[in-house]
């Protein structure tokens, strides 16, 4: 029992950083776990601070009407470079894919219509 305690008071000030910095960490790791920090949770917690903060990323503005085609056509064309045969195709990051889908249903979640 001596001995640990002569070791915490020769720990060094990087080492003591360390330690606090490593338990910080799991801690935020139990809360991530526990969905602590879902969209869902935040708003249950604190409704006018979460919209002060995420709500004033909602788009309230409307698109031009034209920007809704020249989006669907840039798809089109992306679609057609995919599948081309021509060897010029376009990589397809399924996973850039997948976090702009995720980041957009969390957006529909936070900024209902």
């Amino acid at each position: 029992a001596v001995g640990w305690h002569l070791q915490q008071l020769r720990r060094t000030a990087a080492e003591k950083a360390t330690v606090a910095r490593n338990r910080r960490f799991r801690a935020l790791r139990e809360l991530e776990a526990t969905g602590y920090f879902e969209d869902k949770r935040m708003l249950e917690r604190e409704p006018d601070l979460y919209k002060e903060l995420v709500g004033r990323f909602c788009r309230t503005e409307v698109l031009p009407p034209d920007t809704e085609s020249l989006l669907a056509e840039a798809a089109g064309l992306l679609q057609e470079a995919e599948g081309s045969e021509a060897g010029v195709a376009l990589p397809v990051d399924t996973a850039a894919r997948e976090r702009a889908r995720r980041a957009e249903s969390a957006h529909e979640a936070a900024c209902p219509a």
